[in-house]
């Protein structure tokens, strides 16, 4: 019963969908790693919260020097275009963070745009990321409500074959003279 239990746990964690959805891209010296809130995976019509972080290998970017602005468009078309609305210092590069609301769902584009400003050296940089915005919330066609159903059914048959192995074992190993 306990290997069986283990099977199951090693299952499960094989079956969970990887996490590692942020986006890098670069532009010269400047490396952009960008997530998004919720679950890299925004929903239309529900807020989404975009987290950039910025590194600069010649380690002159700081973006309280930076006039960093953000912009979204849908097929070609500006929907939005601000500066991030927060700036965190770190080593060797910076976060920021801004918020949208996507209208409806599709592929986006989403820019960011850093120019120096006042007496900063850094290079100025522009970085796309594409972005696809689900239609529905936990809807019945999420493709999360689709893969939490695979998982589940996935661990449910690899438990089952694990339970199917055991058993034949156990009746080979009582057979032997």
């Amino acid at each position: 019963m306990q290997t069986l239990r283990i099977l199951f746990a090693v299952a499960c964690i094989m079956l969970l969908p990887a996490a590692a959805a942020h986006m890098l891209k670069t532009d010269g010296d400047i490396g952009v790693l960008m997530h998004v809130d919720p679950d890299d995976e925004p929903v239309a019509r529900e807020p989404a919260t975009f987290y950039f972080e910025i590194k600069d290998r010649s380690g002159k970017f700081s973006s309280a020097r930076c006039d960093c602005r953000l912009r979204v468009l849908n097929e070609g078309r500006e929907v939005l275009h601000e500066a991030p609305a927060e700036r965190t210092a770190q080593a060797n590069g910076a976060a920021l963070a801004a918020a949208y609301t996507f209208a409806e769902a599709g592929v986006y584009r989403v820019e960011l745009h850093g120019v120096p400003a006042g007496d900063a050296s850094f290079t100025a940089f522009s970085v796309p990321f594409d972005v696809r915005v689900e239609r529905n919330g936990a809807g019945a066609g999420s493709p999360r409500v689709w893969r939490a159903l695979a998982v589940v059914l996935g661990a449910g048959l690899l438990a089952l074959a694990a339970w199917a192995i055991i058993r034949v074992l156990r009746d080979m190993g009582s057979r032997s003279p």
